[in-house]
């Protein structure tokens, strides 16, 4: 019998047995406890379909991502792992191909790559290629260990781009950026890479030839034939180059000497040959 029903049969009875008793003088409210019995039991609470445990997996985790920015920021390009990453900065200026300021004003020389200078032929395409992946954009800069800053104060840095390739091996690949071929801070590896990345050494124009892919300096050319009154084969330095008496004629004789890079104060260095005004030419 279900519980209504005995409900209704309950209520019927005490009704009748109310009457009954009536001219007794006994009371017709039926005993608490068969109410009891008979009421029905309350609905379920809500609380119970609230207390399910939430699933973890509603929870994102941000492990994965922190690991992959710690790869990301030691992995400068091509899955090769070069320097030890020192940080990320934003580029403000670009000055020539291989050189550029950052947030700060500190001054960029990117190790391993030599890009013509400006206001030669193709120094110009080089600080545009530059200026088309650098500027505004935040590189991670990484340092070669024991390596930190040239004699005119610049960052000597290994430079992987926004998109996570070396900039380097970007600028190698075209004809107006070659491996540097002077005092190279770069590690062994790293040069090598970049003489595979390179096809075409780097080609200038006015004032430049090609950088030799070879790390021996070509040989200089034969001197000419004197004539009859005793000549020197040098002209001698203006006095306001500060320069020494050696004196050549653009970057190309200067390398083909062995002389190259020039620094300010030594033989043979002259503002003209310093295309970019950083106290080193022909670099």
């Amino acid at each position: 019998m279900s519980r209504i029903a005995r409900l209704r049969l309950v209520l019927a009875t005490t009704v009748t047995a109310g009457a009954l008793l009536t001219g007794c003088g006994q009371p017709a409210t039926p005993p608490l406890s068969d109410i009891a019995s008979v009421a029905p039991a309350p609905p379920p609470t809500s609380s119970s379909a609230s207390s399910s445990p939430v699933s973890s997996s509603a929870t994102p985790s941000s492990a994965t991502a922190d690991d992959d920015a710690v790869v990301e920021a030691a992995t400068v390009a091509d899955g090769d792992v070069v320097g030890r990453p020192s940080g990320t900065r934003t580029v403000t200026r670009i000055v020539d191909g291989d050189t550029f300021e950052v947030d700060g004003g500190d001054r960029v020389r990117v190790l391993g790559i030599d890009s013509c200078e400006a206001g030669t032929t193709r120094g110009g395409a080089a600080t545009g290629a530059a200026s088309l992946v650098l500027y505004g954009t935040t590189v991670t800069l990484s340092t070669e260990p024991g390596i930190d800053r040239d004699g005119y104060g610049r960052m000597l840095r290994y430079v992987a781009m926004n998109d996570g390739r070396d900039f380097g091996r970007y600028m190698v690949a075209l004809d107006h950026t070659g491996v540097y071929e002077g005092r190279n801070d770069a590690n062994a590896g790293y040069v090598r890479s970049l003489r595979a990345a390179d096809p075409n050494g780097r080609i200038c124009g006015t004032d430049t030839t090609t950088t030799p892919r070879s790390s021996e300096q070509p040989k200089p050319a034969p001197k000419p034939q004197s004539a009859p009154a005793p000549r020197t084969t040098q002209a001698p330095a203006p006095a306001s180059s500060g320069g020494g008496a050696a004196y050549y004629k653009n970057c190309s004789a200067a390398r083909a000497a062995g002389a190259a890079p020039l620094r300010v104060g030594e033989a043979g260095y002259r503002s003209a040959l310093d295309r970019d005004n950083d106290g080193v030419a022909c670099e």
